[in-house]
């Protein structure tokens, strides 16, 4: 009987690597999906960022031409705020203030 058990484990064994050898490839292709669809989703946040800072930019602009002081100063305060955080828009903002 002791023999038996031996080949038993062998064969379970066996079957586990073999098992694991044809995980491998659907595992490594998994990885290559989620991969690609982080990196999509990141090029798409990027985007929506850009967005937004355009359209925030294009609104402070109109602020500052209003009649209204305080949407002006808010105007003013928006842009201040692109320049800090957005050092690509500083000159721009900068000019626009000139």
């Amino acid at each position: 009987m002791e023999p038996d058990i031996h080949i038993s484990e062998m064969l379970r064994n066996y079957g586990l690597a073999g098992a694991a050898l044809l995980a491998l490839p659907f595992a490594l292709w998994r990885g290559k999906i989620a991969s690609d669809q982080t990196k999509s989703v990141q090029e798409q946040t990027q985007i929506n960022a850009d967005n937004h800072l355009a359209e925030t930019y294009t609104k402070a602009i109109d602020q500052i031409g209003d009649d209204k002081q305080a949407i002006q100063l808010g105007g003013l305060y928006a842009l201040e705020k692109i320049a800090q955080k957005n050092p690509d828009y500083h000159r721009q903002v900068m000019e626009v203030l000139c």
